[in-house]
């Protein structure tokens, strides 16, 4: 066995090789947060509850520390509990007096499973120096290989740690093909909330291919997954409407936001974001060049190899019995039939779908007892289990249901019924509120949108798995997050006349969280905060619209940050280092020599071809800039080759593993070639190359140089 991990301000992350591949793959994957918050402990039993519950922990003197994700979970759940970070500017936090000790706890809980015999071989990432600006990785370097030194398992097993850069650690992992041999080039924070049309995903997990609702209200496909590590100052935005008004959206880099300034939609830099700023998620739009939708559906007479087919009209009932289906239904294929569950309570609605059913489709159906108190609705029919087959999508979470049209095809009174049975099936309908709950984010998304073309602004919240409690005792515990859409505005339900006649001191002020304007779902900013960051961040290439959104914001596809650069010739470094120029120093030098804002600079930015001739002042600016940025990295790599001249020559093409902001402009393959041509390298440039799992690549890579010192 031997060992890889990846350790940053954010993430740390070990890599471990399985002992028989599985339908996860070869690698097994541990990884935790890098925080931590200090609770007082004012006694002992409180501490051994938290413990009890497998809530990782450390006891000292009067106060204990709870690590990792579930000191992040408390956090955001208790806003007087601050979040903290044993790591800041690369290395442990002098200020942070224990902090020394949380971080080695965590790294010794990580690798404790995959430490298998004494002397385990762990190589673990750290960066190269910077050559245009002070960093100190090697200090960081010795407090790693100290914690390390420290660590010995329950079996009384040491490793022997060892340090590799990460740019190199990418080489390993994505150039396996071309014998390790090749130049490695090392913007969201993780866990940022996307809508796809799969559902709701963290950035991280989005792929090439993925459609994202973006800024013009339409869905449109990822064309590249951009990731790379960053180190520096993070934005933190708290938006009304979105969890409780508690969860934060982090960026880095001035991360471009839709925001609604002067009565005007534009795109501005999340640090020049104000509280009270107007942001919010695009409505899809309806096409009113749509054709009426119907359903056919085919059903075999007594003899088998006849059919018939009915087409049905989707009327406002049948829009109100897809969301029933949707919400609460599913199909038996045993016995080739659909099903609805209801509390038996619900006769209404029970009744409701037994006349959708006989009205529009001219099908009886059957009533069950199913479960405690549950009442289920059986309609036999093999062609409607078929037809209904269609509102199931495979996603990597297995199957789901989901709309199979686009919801720009509804009209208003479309949308109504079909909210009206999402939620009667699986919401809760209040004197002063509606609200849709469900762990299928594509749902929630719908709901969300349903809400929205109504002219019903809604919040979006989501809640960790809950616990089922079985009645022979047994405790379930769910996988999913728990999702919750509602209308949360008394101005939804109450007419003016209402509202007039009910005013009084304790009420006469109404904060108007979330609201419809220009075909957004908006709510205001109402928390800005600023501190460090380092770890891998993450960028959206998009098709045609450059941008995509997520609960309650819409974001620009921009990003950038620094460059670590690692040459590597057999799996052998022979020079590494990085530079500190980004999208965003581009971004400012092309204003300051344009006289324009930086946000029409990131904007006109992402039309830009690097690869042909500028025909503006501003693309011209742009393309210099870029020039300037590749000119130093070029500058840099010719610097390293020019030490090792007379030991290394290579006839053969050199691939680049590259990732980052600064590569998201078109023709910038084109541009950094051109750039190296003219720097007159003793290399030849070949394929340019993008991870698409960075979180992990280089805990992998790291792994890879680990088991290769292993078997040496």
């Amino acid at each position: 066995m031997a060992i890889g991990f990846d350790a940053g301000t954010y993430n740390l992350v070990c890599c471990s090789r399985k002992e028989k591949k599985d339908e996860q793959g070869e690698f097994d994957y541990q990884r935790e947060i890098n925080a931590f918050i200090e609770l007082p402990l004012e006694n002992k039993f409180m501490f051994n509850i938290m413990k009890s519950t497998n809530v990782p922990l450390i006891e000292k003197k009067d106060m204990a520390y709870v690590l990792g994700e579930s000191a992040v979970n408390m956090a955001y759940t208790i806003s007087q509990l601050e979040l903290k970070r044993p790591m800041i500017h690369g290395c442990v936090n002098p200020k942070e007096k224990s902090a020394f000790e949380i971080m080695s706890t965590m790294i010794h809980s990580l690798i404790e499973n995959s430490v298998k015999k004494n002397g385990e071989i762990l190589y673990y990432s750290v960066p190269a120096n910077a050559i245009n600006e002070d960093t100190d990785a090697d200090y960081h370097q010795r407090i790693l290989d100290a914690i390390f030194k420290a660590y010995e398992s329950s079996n009384g097993f040491k490793v022997e740690a060892h340090p590799i850069n990460e740019a190199l650690a990418l080489v390993y992992a994505e150039l396996a093909n071309k014998a390790f041999t090749g130049i490695g080039i090392s913007c969201l924070c993780p866990g940022t909330k996307i809508y796809t049309k799969e559902g709701i995903k963290n950035i991280e997990d989005v792929k090439i291919g993925d459609l994202v609702l973006t800024h013009k209200g339409r869905w449109r496909p990822v064309n590249n997954v951009i990731t790379k590590n960053f180190k520096g100052m993070q934005t933190k935005l708290q938006i009304t409407g979105y969890t409780n008004d508690t969860e934060n959206y982090k960026f880095v880099d001035n991360h471009e936001l839709y925001v609604l300034r002067n009565n005007k939609w534009q795109w501005i830099g999340c640090e020049e974001v104000e509280e009270g700023d107007v942001v919010g998620e695009p409505i899809e739009k309806q096409d009113l060049d749509g054709k009426t939708l119907a359903m056919t559906i085919c059903e075999r007479t007594t003899c088998y190899k006849e059919y018939t087919k009915k087409r049905v009209e989707i009327s406002a009932d049948v829009w109100r019995l897809i969301g029933y289906f949707l919400a609460d239904g599913s199909l038996n294929h045993h016995e080739n039939c659909l099903n609805f569950d209801f509390q038996s309570t619900e006769k209404e609605n029970i009744s409701d779908v037994q006349e959708i059913l006989k009205k529009n489709f001219g099908k009886e159906s059957t009533l069950t007892t199913h479960g405690e108190n549950c009442t289920r609705i059986k309609c036999f029919s093999k062609g409607m289990k078929n037809y209904f087959e269609k509102f199931y999508i495979e996603t990597n979470e297995g199957k789901q249901k989901s709309l199979p049209w686009s919801l720009s095809r509804l009209t208003k009174g479309d949308c109504l019924n079909l909210l009206a049975g999402l939620i009667r099936g699986d919401g809760t309908i209040g004197k002063e509120h509606l609200c849709f709950e469900n762990t299928s984010t594509s749902l929630v998304i719908l709901s969300k949108q349903l809400f929205s073309r109504l002219g019903i602004a809604a919040s979006i919240s989501y809640s960790e798995p809950r616990l089922h409690k079985l009645k022979d005792g047994r405790v379930i515990e769910g996988k999913k997050q728990f999702w919750k859409v509602s209308s949360g505005s008394k101005t939804t339900f109450q007419s003016v006349s209402q509202l007039i006649s009910e005013m009084c001191c304790d009420n006469s002020k109404f904060a108007e969280r979330m609201f419809i304007s220009d075909n957004m779902c908006c709510g205001r900013v109402q928390k800005i905060e600023n501190d460090d960051y380092e770890g891998i961040v993450y960028d959206l290439q998009v098709e045609e619209d450059h941008s995509f959104s997520g609960p309650n914001l819409t974001i620009h596809n921009c990003g950038a940050g620094m460059v670590n650069i690692c040459y590597a010739m057999y799996g052998n470094p022979i020079f590494s280092f990085s530079i500190v120029n980004s999208g965003d120093w581009i971004d400012k030098q092309a204003a300051r020599a344009t006289g324009e804002n930086i946000a029409f600079i990131n904007k006109e930015k992402m039309k830009v071809d690097l690869s042909k001739p500028p025909t503006t002042l501003v693309e011209r600016a742009i393309h210099t800039q870029y020039r300037l940025m590749i000119e130093h990295t070029v500058a840099g790599i010719k610097k390293g080759f020019s030490e090792v001249t007379k030991t290394v020559r290579t006839d053969a093409p050199v691939d680049i593993v590259i990732a980052g902001g600064t590569s998201s402009p078109y023709g910038f393959a084109t541009l950094f070639k051109e750039e190296v041509k003219k720097a007159d390298l003793p290399i030849k440039i070949g394929e340019i190359i993008k991870p698409n799992d960075a979180l992990r690549s280089v805990a992998r890579g790291c792994l890879i140089a680990a088991e290769a010192a292993a078997a040496s």
